[in-house]
């Protein structure tokens, strides 16, 4: 019978099915924590994977020929991690490279056993590398890194571009993002940019 409802009798369905959850259910932050894919990287603002979940299976249940998902605002994946498991097709978009960046990291492959020698190849790589190159360069550079972040952060960007499989690639840009971000001078409290206090 859900087959047969049209879009309004299915909004109002939806509006029925999730006015029953407590407000609980929708204010808890801490009752679904990101784990497994969802904490490759602690994106702002990352909708909480539990609720998002909820709110795919309502729709799923209600419109069971749905075959194609668009989120406008990829951000971290998190709609599209949860409609993997239901085989439906996903397309993403989003002005932020780093969200493409990590929703593509997010869609796999997963070789763990070849990924784990390959971030070994890298970390030798930065083991090995005696340049003193800084790969990056703005204005604020130094007010942001210490002079020994930016050369180590430049180690293993190079060693990174060093790898030549994408799907390993990606991942180890996205754990780079998340070493750069908690390595900066940037407090990780928040993602505005406030410089840390020195005694950190």
């Amino acid at each position: 019978m859900t087959n047969q409802l049209d879009l309004p009798q299915v909004d109002s369905e939806i509006i029925k099915l999730i006015e029953g959850y407590s407000d609980d259910f929708w204010a808890s932050t801490d009752r679904d924590p990101r784990e497994d894919i969802h904490a490759y990287f602690q994106y702002p603002a990352m909708m909480v994977p539990g609720l998002q979940r909820e709110i795919i299976r309502v729709i799923y249940g209600l419109q069971p020929m749905i075959r194609n998902i668009l989120d406008p605002f990829v951000g971290a994946g998190t709609t599209m991690t949860d409609c993997m498991p239901l085989g439906l097709n996903f397309t993403g978009q989003d002005i932020n490279p780093l969200a493409v960046l990590v929703s593509r990291a997010k869609t796999g492959p997963f070789f763990h056993k070849a990924l784990a020698a390959r971030v070994d190849r890298v970390l030798e790589h930065v083991q090995n590398d005696q340049a003193h190159q800084i790969e990056a360069s703005f204005s604020t550079l130094n007010k942001w890194f210490q002079p020994k972040i930016q050369l180590e952060l430049s180690k293993i960007r190079r060693a990174i571009r060093s790898e030549s499989q994408l799907w390993a690639r990606r991942f180890m840009w996205v754990a780079l993002a998340e070493t750069v971000r908690l390595t900066s001078n940037s407090r990780t409290s928040t993602y505005k940019l406030h410089t840390r206090p020195k005694d950190e």
